[in-house]
C-alpha cells in the first residue's frame, strides 16, 4: 500500500505479507518498490528464520490434529478429529508404514530423533518466540530513520 505523496515527494510503501500455512506475518516499509530496496530487508528474513527456528519447531514440537475418516449413516465421508490422534508432523511421518522410504538419502530416523529431542516442547517454543522477537527488532531497527 502506498502512503501517498507530499509536496511532490514520494511516500513510503507498506508491505504486509502473511504465509498461509504457518501464519507467519511480515510487515515492512520501503522507500521504493524495487529489488534495491526490498532485497536488504528480505534477505535476513528468508535465509535465517524459517530454516533455523520455524521449521524445526513446526515439525518436531507443534502438535496437530490428524483426521480419522469414516462413513456416516447416509454414506457420506466424514472426518473426526480425536484428541488421541494428535501428534507432531514428525510423529505422523514415523507412524506411516515403511516411513523410511520417504526420507532423503543419507537421512536416518535416529538423526531426526536426536534433533527432535534436543529441546523440550516448551524450550522450543521459547526459542521460537525469542528468535521471532529478535528478527522483528532487527527489521524495525533497519526501517527506523536515523535522525
Amino acid at each position: 500500500m502506498h502512503q501517498g505523496d507530499l509536496d511532490g515527494i514520494k511516500g513510503l510503501y507498506l508491505i504486509n505479507a502473511v504465509d498461509e500455512v504457518t501464519q507467519f506475518q511480515f510487515v515492512c516499509a520501503v522507500e521504493r518498490i524495487s529489488e534495491r530496496f526490498l532485497l536488504p530487508i528480505l534477505e535476513h528474513l528468508i535465509q535465517a528464520f524459517p530454516f533455523t527456528v520455524l521449521s524445526p519447531y513446526l515439525n518436531f514440537h507443534r502438535p496437530c490434529f490428524f483426521p480419522e475418516e469414516y462413513l456416516d449413516a447416509k454414506g457420506r465421508l466424514r472426518k473426526r478429529y480425536r484428541y488421541e490422534a494428535m501428534m507432531t508432523p514428525y510423529d505422523k511421518l514415523k507412524s506411516l508404514p515403511e516411513a523410511s522410504q520417504f526420507l532423503r538419502p543419507g537421512i536416518r530416523f535416529a538423526d531426526l530423533d536426536a534433533q527432535a529431542h534436543r529441546f523440550s516442547d516448551n524450550e522450543a517454543a521459547r526459542r521460537l518466540n525469542a528468535a521471532r522477537d529478535k528478527l522483528f527488532r532487527t527489521i524495525n531497527k533497519a526501517l527506523t530513520p536515523v535522525a
